[in-house]
């Protein structure tokens, strides 16, 4: 019966060890897959369904990026702000393109003189981002993640 208990004993010894040495493993290799992925870069940019799908990562950013300025500076044109003396100013927008494919704007940072100048801009870029502007989100790893980005738009008359 010692005998009996003793070799169940040392089987399950050996047995708990392999498990925990293979969950160590996994462990590791998990680890080590994660610490590989750039978390600050997406396999796929979002996209407003004009850019090629297949082209060139870079090409795909300059296309979203090109396409998303056209559609800002379309909206900022239709504002008309009329100033009394020349603006060459530049304000600096923060926003998150959602994992569903929103655009949040974040924040704006704007010169004194240029809020001076034109005060409602501000609340006129805010309201420009709270309309429905809706894209194709960026993807990483095969799922849908938010991205945030930012932009200039550069104010001048003359």
């Amino acid at each position: 019966m010692r005998l009996i208990l003793s070799v169940i004993g040392v089987l399950l010894g050996m047995t708990s060890c392999q498990f925990t040495e293979t969950e160590e493993r996994r462990t590791i290799l998990v680890n080590e897959g994660l610490s590989q992925v750039n978390w600050n870069d997406v396999d796929y940019y979002p996209n407003f369904g004009d850019c090629d799908p297949v082209a060139e990562k870079s090409e795909r950013l300059a296309c979203f990026q090109q396409a998303f300025s056209a559609k800002c500076q379309r909206l900022i044109e239709e504002l008309n702000y009329t100033v009394d003396k020349d603006i060459d100013e530049r304000a600096e927008l923060l926003f998150e393109v959602t994992h569903f494919g929103f655009v949040n704007l974040l924040d704006i940072s704007a010169s004194d003189y240029l809020l001076q100048e034109l005060p409602q801009v501000e609340v006129d870029l805010r309201n420009l981002f709270s309309e429905t502007i809706t894209v194709q989100p960026a993807m990483k790893s095969g799922k849908q993640v938010s991205v945030r980005c930012s932009m200039q738009i550069d104010f001048k008359t003359k």
